[in-house]
């Protein structure tokens, strides 16, 4: 679920950006839409006109030690970005990839990836 939000998120930060730069909103009034601070919305607008919706791809990495097996590591790398098409039509590409530093016996400590989808929003938000 928390990733669901956090691409609901971002997709909305970059709805209310494209609102900012079509001069529909200022910036100050984008600060309750985007719910960041003012000098966050500030970041972020620079951010979205020197990059484009691309500089506001999510991303995630973690690294996890194994606690039941010493010196065995597992590095996880996700990224998500979602454009809209149409409306409330978004199509979103994800980017995945694991490793393991001691993978089991068959395995080879490697699994990467992406997958996409089309998304329709429902209701009024």
């Amino acid at each position: 679920m928390g990733r669901t939000e956090m691409s609901k998120r971002e997709l909305g930060r970059v709805e209310v950006l494209a609102r900012v730069k079509s001069k529909q909103l200022r910036v100050v009034d984008a600060v309750p839409l985007l719910r960041v601070s003012y000098r966050q919305a500030k970041r972020l607008w620079k951010q979205y006109r020197e990059e484009g919706a691309v500089g506001l791809i999510n991303v995630s990495a973690m690294l996890l030690p194994a606690l039941s097996d010493p010196g065995r590591l597992h590095f996880n790398l996700n990224a998500s970005y979602y454009i809209k098409l149409w409306r409330k039509l978004n199509w979103n590409i994800m980017f995945y990839g694991n490793w393991d530093n001691r993978p089991s016996p068959g395995f080879s400590g490697a699994d990467y990836g992406s997958s996409s989808g089309l998304i329709w929003r429902f209701g009024n938000r």
